[in-house]
């Protein structure tokens, strides 16, 4: 997650997937490719056609090898989407927004019942424990993750971090000014 602005009445705080995205695209380029490569090679494989289907070989290596290519064109269609946090003590406002292929989504919680950011866990046996950022809230929202994932490392500790510092360190100054 990359900071976008911060200032003591306002920290924006986005994350955009460029390499997921970049890594989808190549992988669909790579099995329509596949797919077009292919096809000569099951043409002259396949001496009957497909049941019901009236279709030689080179039908079969569009429709498996296209409907690889669907996969990675879905995650990125479906799933991958920037996510925007920003925290505006003007407005009084903590907004989440989520900007996809499909459309933007914001989400607006009141800064009043925002208590700070934390950290969840999972626990696997393959990968051990990972973690993820959420934002806690004390009037019935609860703990609103900022990725819908889980990943390992310290990213998801260090946005909490920064978060708490913006968000404590304002509430310190404004204390100490009183």
């Amino acid at each position: 997650m990359t900071i976008l602005e911060e200032s003591p009445h306002r920290l924006v705080i986005e994350e955009k997937p460029v390499v997921l995205r970049a890594l989808s695209l190549v992988l669909i380029v790579v099995f329509v490719g596949l797919a077009a490569f292919f096809q000569p090679i099951f043409t002259r494989i396949s001496t009957e056609p497909v049941a019901d289907a009236g279709a030689n070989g080179w039908l079969i290596a569009q429709i498996l090898i296209g409907a690889a290519a669907i996969i990675p064109l879905g995650i990125l269609i479906f799933v991958l989407k920037t996510r925007r946090v920003s925290f505006d003590r003007s407005a009084n406002l903590v907004v989440m927004e989520r900007v996809g292929m499909l459309g933007r989504k914001a989400t607006e919680y009141p800064m009043a019942s925002f208590s700070g950011a934390g950290l969840q866990y999972s626990y696997d046996s393959s990968s051990g424990r990972t973690s993820r950022a959420v934002l806690e809230f004390t009037d019935g929202h609860g703990a609103v993750p900022l990725r819908p994932y889980y990943q390992s490392g310290g990213a998801a500790s260090r946005v909490a971090i920064k978060i708490n510092e913006w968000f404590l360190g304002h509430e310190a100054a404004a204390a100490r000014s009183l």
